[in-house]
């Protein structure tokens, strides 16, 4: 048999420690970037703030401001497990944050103010969007807010195998027929990326529970 040389074999990185590596890595890039758009412009509709709801916290940027802007509870939805780990570090007895898909957490009846789900519903299938908005509406206060965005089907993203889910300005308004709407704008633009030009086309929403 022959001699095997070389130096010794270095242990292959698990997948786990390569998926919280790459949150990592997501995290410090993101941590400082500032509150999204949409949710600066909904808190202009948020009359109470006892509870908000951060679905698909991500990096925590929303969450942080949130926390800032007085709530006296934020809650910070992910399944990701890094997201909890990160979250720790911000050493805040107000924030509490639920390691589960969207359709999974749970929240009291008609407790929440607002409920932020900042480009976190795309990744989610049509039907768990359906009920992630469903629950989203039975756990808002009459007058409390939603605000998120949905892809639309003219989106670069949008390719056979792709596991986003896209809608129709037509089929994103159908899910919102028991809210008003405070805001329902379709954008389209490009932007330039590191792997080519990338067309945005979602819908910008921010809904208020009626009363």
């Amino acid at each position: 048999m022959a001699e095997r040389r070389g130096g010794p074999t270095q242990p292959t990185e698990s997948f786990e420690a390569k998926r919280t590596r790459s949150w990592d890595e997501y995290y410090e890039r993101r941590k400082d970037h500032p509150p999204s758009d949409s949710l600066v412009e909904a808190m202009q509709h948020v009359s109470n703030r006892s509870l908000a709801v951060d679905l698909g916290a991500g990096s925590l940027r929303d969450t942080r401001f949130l926390l800032e802007k007085g709530f006296e509870r934020v809650i910070a939805v992910d399944q990701e497990p890094a997201v909890a780990q990160h979250a720790s570090k911000l050493d805040n007895d107000r924030l509490e944050v639920q390691t589960t898909s969207f359709e999974k957490a749970t929240f009291e009846p008609a407790s929440v103010d607002v409920v932020n789900a900042h480009f976190s519903l795309p990744f989610a299938s049509r039907e768990v969007i359906a009920r992630t908005i469903e629950n989203a509406h039975a756990a808002l206060k009459p007058r409390g807010v939603f605000t998120g965005q949905l892809l639309g089907v003219r989106d670069t993203w949008n390719v056979d195998d792709d596991y986003r889910t896209f809608l129709t300005e037509e089929e994103a308004r159908a899910l919102f027929t028991d809210w008003e709407l405070e805001r329902f704008t379709e954008v389209e633009n490009d932007e330039e990326r590191e792997h080519g030009l990338k067309h945005w086309h979602y819908y910008d929403i921010i809904a208020k529970k009626p009363e």
